[in-house]
């Protein structure tokens, strides 16, 4: 069951270092959720274009969340493509107040 969200939240900061390599970065698109338990997550968020050797950072505006002190427990990542990724590192930033 996804939790539930309405418009105006935080702002998702995915922070993601592929490692080097020739094949280790990836076009994607890689569906990364964001959970609070193993059975409740938020919409998923795309990640594409990973860079190999690289740290990138995606930002995504959520909308307004309805789970009261959400916090991040886990995530789970599929892959909507054959064209793998070896990531190094993910780091989740959620801010409660973006910059405006």
């Amino acid at each position: 069951a996804a939790a539930a969200l309405l418009p105006g939240g935080p702002q998702l900061n995915l922070e993601v270092e592929t490692n080097p390599g020739d094949f280790s970065g990836s076009a994607g698109p890689f569906q990364v959720f964001i959970c609070v338990t193993e059975s409740s997550c938020l919409d998923p968020v795309v990640l594409v274009k990973l860079k190999a050797g690289q740290k990138q950072v995606f930002t995504y505006q959520l909308p307004e969340m309805t789970v009261p002190d959400f916090k991040v427990a886990g995530i789970r990542i599929i892959a909507s493509t054959d064209d793998a990724w070896f990531a190094k590192s993910i780091r989740v930033v959620l801010q409660e107040d973006p910059p405006k």
